[in-house]
């Protein structure tokens, strides 16, 4: 394992466990739980199906991207663990960290 604290582990590949089980609002939570391992959601929200939506995470740290599904949110309501799969960001994904994290 490479980083943890009480609600998420990052481990050397580069995968998040995510587990926690809160009845406060969602995004502040993740968001907030992600931020202390240097993780951000980048950009806007998209379509992953005809089903669910997700997001774009951003691992500053490391370097790496990962899709997080709205669905899970569900499975982290209910104390489970989910994996993030992280991988190195597409050039789309580049310009997008680059312009979220610009300082003009």
């Amino acid at each position: 394992m490479l980083r943890e604290n009480e609600c998420i582990k990052e481990f050397k590949n580069g995968n998040l466990h995510i587990k926690y089980s809160t009845e406060h609002d969602e995004w502040e939570t993740l968001s907030g739980i992600l931020e202390r391992l240097d993780c951000y959601i980048v950009g806007e929200e998209f379509c992953l199906g005809n089903y669910d939506m997700g997001c774009m995470i951003y691992n500053a740290y490391s370097d790496l991207s990962y899709v997080f599904h709205f669905g899970d949110f569900e499975k982290l309501d209910e104390g489970k663990t989910i994996i993030l799969y992280g991988r190195k960001p597409d050039s789309e994904e580049r310009e997008e960290i680059e312009k979220e994290f610009s300082t003009e």
